[in-house]
């Protein structure tokens, strides 16, 4: 059986973290290599537009997938939602500390694909890891869809075609190394940082109230 799958969506300006991930396929459970690619995404929640966009691409799955009846399930938590909240224990480290860029003001994803993402900067070029660092700010192309696991039941997550980095931020830990900002000055020119976003609403509680 076919599982429901939503159209590509532009997503809200995002901050990245584990952005190698969209450059190196992840190992799996056991450490060996799949093709599998995965970074994460950050959202403000006072970014209602963006919120309202990612609720909604996951209700769309919902009711194409599972219908009336799913509301209900998804409510009950009985659908696994791909919209986790910087309050929750997922956004924590092992000591109980929140992980780089994370904050009970964000909602972040850990979208997925198993073809090699393509990635641009702000040029709509091609970009290389080195242009691409966890903590910059980007636009990905995201869908969203259903999934059914014998042993972890239904659940819904967020797929990446493309991502394109387009504002500079302060680099996060778990994005491929140390920040040369923190060592090195530049000498003869300089480089700017256009900075970052602030942002705030909620995660995928509430989203069919």
């Amino acid at each position: 059986m076919a599982m429901y799958r939503t159209e590509l969506k532009k997503s809200p300006l995002m901050r990245i973290s584990y952005a190698f991930g969209l450059f190196k396929p992840q190992n799996d459970d056991k450490g060996n290599p799949t093709e599998k690619y995965t970074t994460t995404l950050i959202l403000p929640k006072s970014d209602e537009a963006g919120m309202k966009l990612l609720q909604g691409l996951v209700a769309e799955v919902v009711m194409g997938q599972w219908g009336e009846k799913g509301v209900e399930r998804f409510k009950k938590g009985l659908i696994k939602s791909p919209i986790l909240d910087g309050a929750s224990k997922s956004a924590l480290d092992k000591e109980g500390e929140h992980k780089p860029g994370m904050s009970d003001d964000v909602i972040f994803i850990r979208p997925i694909t198993y073809r090699k993402p393509k990635v641009f900067n702000a040029q709509v070029m091609p970009a290389s890891e080195d242009e691409v660092k966890s903590g910059y700010w980007g636009y990905a192309a995201l869908n969203a869809l259903a999934w059914h696991n014998p042993s972890n039941g239904d659940g819904i997550s967020f797929g990446i075609d493309m991502f394109q980095v387009v504002k500079v931020d302060e680099v996060l830990g778990g994005g491929g190394g140390a920040d040369p900002d923190k060592f090195f000055e530049a000498v003869g020119g300089s480089s700017d940082d256009t900075g970052g976003q602030t942002g705030g609403g909620k995660g995928a509680s509430g989203l069919f109230d």
